[in-house]
């Protein structure tokens, strides 16, 4: 077995490019280019620090009832998704609470909203789906930029 091989399945064994890329006398980038380049890069799951319970229950509001959305209470990204703080992982707080609640998010699936609500991380709102599905969901709700119910519209009184 090449060394090319031998990193390869380090990497798979979960260490990290650095750390791979420092046992075989290479660069990160080089490593990168490596397993890229064998088609081997969308194999192994994303590895990310699961986030403690208590530590994401902390930016839960106080009286949470299943059918109502969880507000995300921490700081928030510019677009309204709550964030986790990267000492936790880092990311997105609705991310980190389906794979604390429901499991692990496979891998080229993203998480999304039932309630188009950006801070909520009710796992009761929120499922797995490709990013296709999510805007063939938000166009059939008429939430697109120029759908009638866009973020900023107000609606029609008929």
């Amino acid at each position: 077995m090449g060394w090319h091989e031998q990193a390869i399945e380090e990497w798979q064994s979960g260490l990290t490019l650095q750390a791979v890329g420092q046992r075989h006398g290479v660069s990160r980038q080089a490593i990168d280019q490596i397993i890229r380049r064998a088609g081997v890069w969308e194999s192994r799951p994303r590895a990310r620090p699961t986030v403690p319970r208590l530590l994401l229950e902390r930016g839960l509001p106080a009286v949470r009832s299943p059918d109502q959305c969880w507000e995300w209470t921490r700081s928030r990204y510019p677009t309204g998704y709550g964030h986790v703080s990267r000492r936790l992982g880092g990311g997105y707080a609705h991310r980190a609470a389906y794979e604390l609640w429901v499991g692990p998010i496979p891998v080229g699936l993203i998480v999304c909203h039932s309630c188009d609500n950006p801070p909520c991380v009710n796992p009761a709102h929120l499922w797995v789906g490709t990013q296709k599905e999510n805007i063939r969901d938000r166009d059939k709700k008429g939430r697109g930029r120029c759908g009638p119910n866009a973020p900023g519209r107000t609606r029609q009184r008929s």
